[in-house]
């Protein structure tokens, strides 16, 4: 996950710090630290806190070829706000017009945990680059899987155009040669332009 992200963006991370723990339930999250000049640090780590495989584990209720990237999922939908929220800060502008009004992106409780555009947005992102990653490390028949219940994840989490922001994501990146940093801005466009924005 870490090299997969580090070929997608220019920002690189020193370490990663991982804390796993039942007591965390749903409340995943990631810290960023540095040592040195902020723009240009001698030292980069990320701390992150995640829940266990508990959920995941529970015997029968996920097949056992989909035990891996489910929890994956978790993990790199961490990781990845080191790179995706950096990316989206150079893009505010063009972030905050395809977003327009928010409640078209989430539902009401969603923006509870999401206020902005920008944070809705990076939500959108985040989940949307883990179902490339999927496409790019699992066999197909598992990546689609594992795609398919990440569409219902965030749909049933308040994304409302989660289908359609991930099917442009991914259309346009197997258009492009270039990685998803390149594509950034280009990736804003298409999805404005492929999904009705009210």
């Amino acid at each position: 996950m870490w090299d997969w992200l580090e070929e997608a963006f220019p920002n690189q991370q020193d370490s990663y710090r991982i804390l796993s723990s039942p007591l965390i339930g749903g409340s995943h999250s990631t810290a960023h630290f540095h040592d040195g000049y902020p723009l240009e640090p001698s030292f980069t780590e990320c701390i992150m806190f995640i829940n266990t495989t508990r959920n995941i584990d529970t015997p029968g209720k996920f097949p056992e070829d989909l035990k891996e990237p489910l929890y994956a999922g978790i993990i790199f939908t961490e990781i990845d706000h080191n790179y995706v929220n950096p990316a989206s800060r150079n893009h505010r502008e063009a972030i905050a017009n395809l977003m327009g009004n928010v409640d078209t992106w989430a539902t009401k409780a969603a923006q509870s945990n999401y206020r902005s555009a920008s944070s809705v947005f990076n939500e959108y992102m985040t989940h949307g680059l883990f179902c490339l990653y999927l496409s790019d490390v699992f066999p197909k028949e598992i990546a689609d899987r594992a795609i398919e219940k990440r569409i219902q994840l965030m749909e049933r989490r308040g994304f409302i155009k989660f289908p359609m922001f991930v099917e442009s994501l991914r259309e346009h990146m197997q258009e492009s040669a270039g990685t998803v940093y390149e594509e950034y801005g280009s990736i804003i466009d298409r999805i404005r332009s492929m999904i009705k924005v009210d």
